[in-house]
């Protein structure tokens, strides 16, 4: 059965022996003393500074390599491991610029690993320098990368174990996710990314080490419709040497955008597909609120949006003193929003003009109102003579008089409907 290389190139002395030799950098810093920090008295036998090309990625494949040079320099000779250790040993070492500099350029260098979490577990923050601080930060991230990597490999192990069908996939979520307190999604998540990596070992790699975290990984080894995998895999390769620089959404792009450049017909055809599976959702949220959700073609969807935009601006146009609404711009698109289907329910005609089969409901009623129910949307409305209570806020993108819970027509200040060309105009 293939198993997956999920840590970075074995050297060759892990061929030899067929055991991975720990690095220097795993083993942590090597013990030191006050002088061997400050740096010796011969300049010739001065340590040099850890960086890309010195033991910390002996071993380790250009895709998978620590991106370095975003920590400072150190100017002298000051041996950033020296340092570390003295730090982890609670010497008191004072923290100068130079010092800083030289711990935060060491741990820049490090892959994630056991050892570069053995070097972290020891520092207390209070003693270390600002540099120092940061690297830190982005070494604790690449050790929750390692550790993502390697528990990938046990999950790929007991799917393994479990037989290669979907169904033991399924199965092996499952319990995965009631083993963590979790949901079965999580457990497919995880199983769906040790598959992953399996087939992207290059990936695999670079999360091991650090040089990706998880999302990346999963946004690389996820693979993109309208791509072979070929295809994928050489995108994949050729993202890899600035996937560290890129956010998430930059890289879904660019695999994106590979696609269209490769396969523009299998593009449209998912356009098609996406195109047809076009709806709308309702979801209640807390305080009496709800989220309206509509997934659409994309020029579809800016036509709503220039359409509210324009309606918010043209509101907001007729407020002569800004004190008189204060509404922000996105309160006024979200009125508006309201206002063309209000209006529409208060004609009591379709788009064509056609009378409705049967009457609708009334468009509102007073915010101030209990929260009612979910249910038809011909349940009796609350009205102004049953609830007098003013609203709290307008119903309007058009600012509502105050004490006029609604309006069974819409008024002059808020002409959103226009009759349509041809049939009969709403009287």
């Amino acid at each position: 059965m293939r198993r997956r290389r999920t840590g970075p190139a074995a050297s060759s002395a892990s061929r030899r022996t067929g055991r991975r030799q720990p690095s220097a950098t795993e083993r942590g810093p090597r013990p030191c003393t006050a002088a061997a920090v400050q740096g010796p008295a011969a300049p010739e036998a001065a340590p040099a500074p850890v960086h890309a090309g010195t033991p910390s990625h002996v071993g380790v494949p250009p895709h998978a390599a620590v991106p370095v040079g975003a920590a400072p320099s150190p100017a002298g000779a000051v041996d950033g491991g020296a340092v570390l250790a003295a730090l982890a040993a609670g010497t008191g070492l004072a923290m100068g610029q130079e010092v800083d500099a030289a711990a935060a350029s060491t741990l820049e260098a490090m892959p994630g690993g056991p050892g570069l979490a053995t070097v972290l577990a020891a520092l207390t923050p209070a003693g270390l320098g600002e540099a120092t601080v940061v690297e830190v930060i982005a070494g604790l991230e690449r050790v929750a990368s390692w550790a993502m990597s390697l528990q990938a490999r046990y999950v790929r192990e007991l799917t393994d174990r479990r037989g290669r069908t979907d169904r033991a996939a399924t199965a092996a979520a499952a319990e995965i996710g009631v083993r963590l307190g979790s949901t079965a999604t999580v457990g497919s998540m995880k199983v769906n990314l040790a598959a992953a990596l399996d087939t992207f070992p290059e990936v695999a790699d670079a999360l091991t080490t650090g040089r990706l975290d998880t999302r990346k990984a999963t946004i690389l080894s996820t693979r993109e419709p309208g791509l072979s995998l070929d295809e994928h895999r050489r995108v994949t390769t050729a993202l890899l040497p600035e996937a560290h620089r890129l956010t998430g959404p930059q890289l879904r792009a660019r695999l994106r955008k590979a696609a269209l450049t490769l396969n523009p017909t299998a593009a449209a055809a998912r356009h098609e597909v996406e195109h047809a599976a076009r709806h709308v959702t309702i979801t209640p949220a807390p305080d009496a609120m709800a989220v309206v959700t509509a997934y659409l073609r994309a020029d579809h969807a800016q036509t709503v949006k220039h359409s509210l935009d324009a309606l918010a601006h043209a509101a907001m146009a007729d407020v002569a003193d800004r004190a008189e609404d204060p509404r922000t711009m996105d309160q006024v698109r979200a009125d508006a929003f309201v206002d063309l289907f209000s209006t529409v329910l208060d004609r009591g005609v379709d788009l064509a003009g056609h009378p409705w089969a049967t009457a609708p409901a009334t468009r509102c009623r007073s915010p101030s109102a209990p929260a009612r129910s979910w249910g038809s949307i011909t349940a009796p409305p609350t009205s102004a003579a049953t609830d007098p209570s003013p609203p709290t806020s307008p119903v309007s993108s058009r600012r509502t008089p105050p004490g006029v819970a609604c309006s069974p027509t819409p008024t002059a200040r808020s002409p959103i409907w226009a009759p349509p060309a041809t049939g009969p105009a709403p009287t």
